[in-house]
């Protein structure tokens, strides 16, 4: 067993594959630690882009966006819990997926996140952005990046 003490995981999720990657070595993680794992998926809001402040999400907006997701995140929450994840919570989250995950982290005290990276470079990067990067950034806690390469080793 990992003598590492980490207590609490937090797992992003946006369903892709990479994403599922990091969902099994999350699972693998709190498997070993005996640790609790959350996963979370975050919707962001229509027109997102606006400055801070000119579009103020209301709880009904929050819940239409968060519905979609439910049905997706019981699957891979059953799936974390197949790899042996002890306990497992799944919540989504409207609004900017860095800050809403680094503060979820923050709020919650979570030892450690486990994101995946898309790996996105040139335009893509410029545009998009990379939300793993952000995280790592504002993070209060230990991020551990999974990468399209690691995830192709993995399987």
């Amino acid at each position: 067993m990992l003598e590492l003490g980490w207590k609490r995981l937090l797992c992003p999720v946006d369903f892709s594959p990479v994403s599922e990657s990091a969902l099994r070595v999350a699972s693998a993680l709190a498997r070993e630690l005996g640790a609790g794992l959350t996963l979370l998926h975050v919707r962001t809001v229509p027109g997102s882009s606006i400055p801070e402040g000119m579009l103020e999400p209301t709880s009904e907006l929050e819940h239409d966006l968060s519905a979609p997701a439910d049905r997706p995140l019981a699957a891979w929450k059953a799936i974390a819990e197949e790899l042996g994840a002890p306990r497992v919570e799944a919540e989504t989250s409207v609004g900017d997926p860095a800050v809403e995950i680094t503060e979820l982290a923050r709020r919650e005290g979570f030892d450690a996140i486990v994101i995946a990276t898309h790996a996105r470079t040139g335009l893509k990067h410029a545009v998009l952005g990379s939300v793993a990067e952000k995280v790592v950034r504002l993070a209060p806690c230990v991020v551990i990046s999974v990468t399209p390469e690691a995830a192709s080793r993995q399987g």
